[in-house]
């Protein structure tokens, strides 16, 4: 008898979504918010923008691929090109976020987009009174892995040549789990901090705890060396 085992289900990762605050998932934001995308509408030619997930909205190590955000629902349908955007993410150093920027952003700091132009677009779709689907994609060049229990994660873009797109589905209350802090110019180091913070969905690959892949080997040479004393 020949053994077929699942050797890559046991190590494969498993995509997913996960959308912060969770308790906006299904509902509509209380603002809508243009920064760091649509920046050109409130006449700034650059900016910086870090945006703070508390760590208790995810659930073990993660592998994120990508980000989607939604359209207000009181805006149109868009597509739009930045001249030059560069997306970094990062493990906070910090539980709240500090206006100087330098302050928030952990050693494993990772450009997930490279410096350069930045499609984005939105087809409107969804409820009339919202939320909208999640439809504005950014896929990563790099993905970023991420381990919750390290601390909360960090969003950091820089918005070298301003542009505009449309104003983004947004939460503001002190009591969820974002906040940001953005400047006037992108070289600024530090900015204005409130609790304002984009609906974000993120693209997630489940990967295996440490050491599981070790395991997983040990069981199978075990399986094996059964066969092997049966026949």
């Amino acid at each position: 008898m020949r053994w077929i085992l699942p050797f890559t289900l046991l190590l494969s990762a498993h995509a997913a979504t996960i959308v912060v605050p969770g308790t906006s998932a299904g509902a509509e934001g209380s603002i809508n918010q243009g920064f760091p995308f649509n920046i050109e509408f409130f006449d700034r030619d650059s900016q910086r923008y870090q945006q703070l997930y508390d760590a208790k909205e995810f659930s073990g190590p993660m592998r994120i691929t990508g980000i989607d955000f939604r359209l207000d629902f009181e805006d149109s349908p868009f597509s739009s090109t930045l001249p030059s955007v560069q997306i970094d993410l990062a493990t906070a150093l910090r539980p709240t976020l500090s206006t100087t920027f330098a302050n928030n952003v952990g050693p494993d700091d990772t450009v997930v987009v490279a410096q350069g132009p930045l499609t984005l677009s939105s087809a409107g779709t969804g409820p009339a009174n919202g939320p909208r689907d999640f439809d504005i994609h950014i896929e990563f060049m790099t993905p970023f892995f991420y381990d919750p229990a390290k601390g909360s994660l960090l969003l950091d873009v820089r918005n070298f040549s301003a542009g505009s797109s449309a104003q983004f589905d947004a939460v503001n209350s002190t009591s969820d789990s974002v906040s940001r802090v953005a400047s006037f110019a992108v070289d600024d180091p530090s900015g204005t901090a409130d609790s304002v913070g984009l609906v974000t969905r993120f693209d997630v690959e489940s990967v295996p705890e440490p050491g599981a892949g070790a395991l997983a080997g040990l069981a199978l040479a075990a399986v094996f060396a059964r066969r092997r004393l049966r026949r």
